[in-house]
């Protein structure tokens, strides 16, 4: 079979020649890189491999999956954010671990944004992926669109816990039938709820441990009309964490996340401005 290298990704020739029944068999010591093959093709850039990770292009981990023509084999994580914070007590009590955290996924959005053009419409840590480098990765694009491009209410939304008030109201209120413009904006607010989670040491709003959706119907009203981010909620900022790092970061982190958190679209930061910010200066 061949094997075409995207940046890192091999696309790994029919899902039924890879083993008997159509996944991808892992090598000693967890290394998923492919067999020997012919060298790689460079597809080009970012928005060829964002065509490629379609939800339907699944790891061939599943016989269902074996109709496809190719398999999409990418380099394989350590674990992702959320699996990170739930085992080690790095939200709310690590400022400079979760600064340089969050600074990553900001380039990372930011690429996106710029490189590829698209939207991502579902960040949250269980989508952050962290490699052994150190470095992070975006996943799970299957809610993602082209910036610009205009969206029914009819199609996937993301996950409710992470959503602006824009699309808030747009998802969830049945009285709503307009269609919804994928600007930065979304993504931006998106990066507002996971900065005062990874700074907290709690989610924004009360949540559904198994697909991060909103639980209570109070906090969903309260998105509808939202103006900003109250005092009471950004007191939780690095609470009772007393050093250096923590009295260093805590009013660059919450002059930050109050500007994330602005109802109005027009008055949250770009991704340019939030990666010049002092925050992500220090």
């Amino acid at each position: 079979s061949c094997a075409i290298a995207v940046r890192g990704f091999h696309v790994l020739g029919e899902p039924g020649e890879l083993d008997g029944n159509g996944a991808v068999e892992e090598e000693k010591g967890g290394d998923l890189s492919p067999p020997s093959a012919p060298p790689g093709v460079d597809l080009g850039d970012a928005p060829v491999l964002l065509s490629l990770q379609r939800p339907e292009r699944r790891a061939a981990d599943d016989p269902i999956d074996t109709e496809y023509p190719y398999v999409l084999v990418m380099d394989r994580a350590a674990q992702s954010l959320h699996g990170f914070l739930m085992s080690q007590r790095v939200a709310g009590n690590d400022a400079a671990s979760v600064v340089r955290l969050f600074g990553l996924v900001a380039e990372k959005v930011g690429e996106l944004h710029r490189l590829a053009a698209l939207l991502h419409f579902d960040i949250k840590p269980r989508n952050i992926l962290l490699m052994a480098d150190g470095s992070v990765v975006l996943c799970d694009l299957d809610a993602s669109m082209k910036l610009g491009a205009m969206r029914t209410s009819d199609a996937k939304a993301g996950s409710s816990g992470y959503y602006a008030p824009e699309v808030a109201r747009w998802a969830e209120d049945p009285t709503s039938r307009g269609l919804l413009e994928a600007s930065e904006s979304l993504d931006v607010w998106s990066l507002g709820v996971l900065l005062f989670e990874l700074c907290a040491g709690r989610t924004l709003f009360r949540q559904d441990i198994s697909n991060d959706d909103l639980v209570d119907g109070t906090d969903l009203t309260r998105l509808f009309t939202w103006g900003t981010i109250s005092d009471k909620n950004l007191s939780d900022v690095f609470k009772g964490v007393e050093n250096k790092d923590a009295d260093a970061f805590r009013n660059p982190a919450k002059h930050l996340i109050r500007w994330f958190l602005k109802g109005r679209a027009t008055e949250r930061p770009t991704v340019a401005q939030i990666l010049a910010h002092p925050l992500l200066q220090a």
